[in-house]
């Protein structure tokens, strides 16, 4: 019995796992089709699916999904639920207990570790790495497909930022991989910007109600109706980095920490600069040293003198 309780737990969180993919396939079913809205639904939708299509589940309250990470503020006139960021999200773990809680799987990982394999070192380049990820697929996201415009524009951000190459292990580039494969990869905060805390936690914890952690069937009814007109693509047109990533940031935070490229090479630039200036210093003392000597003639004159006297 031991054993079989011991399997059981081990097997639990892939057969719990099922049930996470479920959810992630009905956001998707109502993914926002305007710029910038792959791995997003408009919280008008979300909401929709709890008021109309019997999705319970989805009755977070706008300021509990932005303490989860989950809310893309970044158009403030449509704000959208990030799907990768709620369905790993700790509202959807269940069997908790006070040494672990079983949540759902991370597809990203699979992803960083074909990544990481491949390439066998801690950074790449951006042209290795766009040509990876285009062969790797998703559950989503097809094999040999081609890596959109903006998506080089940003991967080279990172690595100008980085001397020439992106470093693996980094806030930057799961941003990147979160936008190169946004129903997957979830997008990764800055430290300390976000608070993702169980909904019993808060509610222990914190002095947090259930009403302020799942929205009314009244408040999401506003929410629905005051819902923006979809913003819908342009046919033909190719839209901007900075449209397809509104929440895009340079902010780096790096598992294991090294000086950027550029700088190292500024320092040598520098040293090359303070040696020189060194050098001449010296060489400019050597030859004022050398013109307050006397000749060898007054030398000799010199201790004539100081003989005859």
């Amino acid at each position: 019995m031991e054993n079989v309780i011991a399997e059981i737990g081990e097997r639990y969180g892939r057969f719990q796992d099922i049930e996470c993919r479920q959810l992630k396939d009905w956001l998707v079913s109502s993914e926002d089709s305007s710029v910038g809205g792959a791995g997003r639904v408009r919280i008008s939708d979300f909401y929709k699916k709890a008021l109309h299509e019997g999705k319970w589940q989805f009755t977070e309250s706008v300021d509990y999904l932005r303490q989860l990470g989950a809310l893309d503020e970044s158009d403030a006139s449509n704000p959208r639920v990030i799907i990768p960021n709620y369905i790993s999200g700790p509202s959807n773990c269940v069997a908790s207990s006070a040494y672990y809680s079983v949540c759902c799987l991370d597809e990203c990982e699979g992803i960083l570790g074909r990544i990481e394999e491949t390439v066998a070192a801690s950074e790449a380049t951006p042209s290795t790495i766009t040509s990876l990820v285009a062969m790797i697929p998703s559950a989503t996201m097809p094999a040999n497909r081609t890596i959109s415009p903006w998506l080089h524009h940003r991967l080279d951000e990172v690595a100008k930022h980085h001397g020439g190459t992106v470093p693996l292990h980094g806030r930057l580039f799961a941003q990147w991989l979160h936008y190169a494969y946004p129903r997957e990869c979830q997008f990764p905060h800055v430290s300390g910007t976000i608070n993702p805390i169980r909904p019993e936690d808060l509610i222990e914890f914190h002095n947090v109600t259930e009403d302020q952690i799942a929205a009314s069937e009244e408040v999401m009814q506003v929410v629905v109706e005051a819902a923006a007109p979809v913003k819908r693509r342009v046919p033909g047109s190719e839209a901007s980095a900075l449209e397809e990533s509104g929440m895009w940031s340079m902010e780096e935070e790096l598992v294991v920490w090294r000086a950027p490229k550029e700088e190292s090479a500024l320092s040598q630039h520098i040293g090359y600069v303070r040696g020189a200036g060194l050098l001449g210093a010296a060489m400019s003392l050597a030859v004022a040293l050398v013109r307050s000597l006397p000749s060898s003639t007054q030398q000799k004159e010199s201790q004539q003198q100081k003989f005859f006297v």
